[in-house]
């Protein structure tokens, strides 16, 4: 029975050194291995952003909900947003997401690379790589859409294309509003519109 608490005690007596010698190891690998940081390269803004921000007033990651004149619900976010304008009554937004949502269900995204804002027309343009999403079905690519703000209607004045439920459409424009009803929306394409029919999104 001596002997081995003996053998014991001179385990914990070894364990005792062993161990902080096995940390202070690690830590000097960690620090060997560990590269040189340069701390002007952390920045997680470039000089053009920074010039940006100190220049002019500017919002980071904006969001705004509210219901428009029929009811329905809409949520606008963006990535910033800055007034424009002498008056400041416009604003500017980047990376632009707007979702729609009917009392009937119905759900409408739009994103956009960028988003030009007049409160006072009531009228947003959205610019760049836009992109139309319905749960009905549709993703629709446009170069510009012009959409009301306190209300549902949005234009493409030019071609769009994408995907429809029944397979690939093109159009020279397109139209979104509210139903009479003001549950639903309507969607519709215009001149020379174009539909290539696909079996295989009916399953």
């Amino acid at each position: 029975m001596a002997l081995g608490d003996n053998t014991y005690s001179r385990l914990i007596a070894w364990l005792k050194i062993l161990l902080p010698l096995i940390a202070l190891g690690l830590l000097s690998t960690l620090f060997l291995i560990s590269r040189p940081v340069d701390p002007t390269a952390t920045l997680p803004f470039s000089e053009r952003d920074l010039a940006e921000r100190t220049e002019s007033q500017q919002i980071t990651r904006p969001i705004f909900s509210g219901r428009t004149s029929g009811g329905a619900l809409l949520t606008v976010t963006a990535e910033t947003a800055r007034p424009e304008g002498d008056d400041g009554g416009g604003a500017t937004a980047r990376v632009f997401r707007g979702e729609i949502t009917t009392d009937g269900g119905q759900t409408i995204e739009i994103l956009s690379d960028r988003a030009v804002l007049d409160p006072s027309g009531d009228m947003a343009d959205l610019l760049g790589s836009v992109r139309f999403r319905s749960s009905d079905g549709y993703l629709i690519r446009s170069d510009k859409i012009v959409t009301a703000i306190t209300r549902v209607e949005a234009t493409s004045p030019g071609p769009v294309e994408g995907a429809a439920p029944a397979g690939q459409i093109t159009a020279g424009g397109m139209t979104l509003r509210e139903t009479a009803e003001a549950e639903d929306l309507e969607l519709v394409f215009t001149d020379g519109v174009r539909l290539l029919y696909d079996p295989k999104d009916r399953d």
